[in-house]
């Protein structure tokens, strides 16, 4: 999940206000979260897309915050968000449609930090959507984003992957390490493993989806589901290749596992086996 810095509130405090949108803004700088919420749903109601943005900001800082006071996880909290029904989500609904409604209307905070939510969230479609929209961006906040699409990129370079650019990342280190031991066992290795080919050879199933009322986001946050994929290292001069089980966490992103034991050593490792 996305953490809103003040950055992105710097951009929507620089912007020419008006009404709603001023008043909202002015209870969100004052700390009073219900007046903000107030005025910027006012705002939303008229069309402001900025707004709807300051909608999802407000309800990012408050129904939906998992942070502590210093701004690090609260896994507590985190797990309580993540374990709620989707009759519960209706802050979250809200929140994610008036971001996806403010990046529509071309309001750069809204699309700066909607592109930041596809590189991390799991839902059909993101990955694509997070590259079009870094496509719109200005120079300095693409820059920002960069890492988001250099990974997206690599990903697309690789094969299928249901996985966020954030959880391949993620994925990607466990799957070194254990891709390494399996082709070198204790061999001294110079580098880690390295990935060749990703597929998915389980598609996502028993999945839910955060619901949108916003047209080609209904299936753009993935709350409930488990998918298989198979990716392929190279190391010590074999390739293995790596079972790795996904299952969405309640939070839009994932918890994976896998077993090196049931890992496949093909390739040249294969070919060095005594034929029977």
């Amino acid at each position: 999940m996305m953490k809103i810095g003040v950055g992105l509130l710097g951009l929507v405090m620089a912007v020419p206000a008006i009404a709603g949108f001023e008043a909202g803004l002015k209870a969100l700088q004052a700390r009073d979260y219900a007046a903000a919420l107030t005025e910027a749903r006012q705002g939303q109601a008229v069309g402001d897309a900025r707004a709807s943005y300051l909608v999802f900001v407000v309800l990012s800082q408050t129904a939906l915050l998992y942070l502590d006071a210093t701004g690090k996880p609260d896994m507590s909290k985190y797990f309580r968000l993540a374990a709620r029904p989707v009759s519960e989500r209706v802050p979250d609904v809200e929140a994610y449609d008036a971001l996806y409604r403010a990046a529509a209307a071309g309001f750069l905070p809204a699309v700066v930090g909607l592109a930041a939510l596809e590189g991390g969230v799991l839902g059909e479609g993101n990955r694509a959507r997070l590259m079009a929209l870094l496509q719109t961006l200005p120079p300095q906040q693409k820059q920002a984003l960069s890492g988001y699409e250099s990974i997206a990129r690599r990903m697309d370079g690789l094969g299928q992957s249901y996985a966020s650019p954030r959880l391949f990342v993620d994925t990607l280190e466990l799957g070194e390490v254990l891709a390494t031991l399996k082709a070198c066992g204790a061999s001294p290795v110079t580098s880690p493993a390295a990935l060749v080919v990703t597929a998915i050879t389980t598609p996502p199933h028993d999945t839910l989806y955060l619901p949108s009322t916003v047209p080609g986001y209904e299936r753009a946050f993935l709350v409930a589901g488990q998918w298989q994929e198979e990716w392929t290292f190279q190391a010590c001069g074999k390739t293995v290749a790596l079972k790795i089980d996904f299952s969405a966490d309640g939070m839009g992103g994932a918890h994976m596992r896998t077993d090196i034991q049931a890992a496949r050593v093909i390739g040249v490792g294969e070919q060095e086996q005594p034929k029977q």
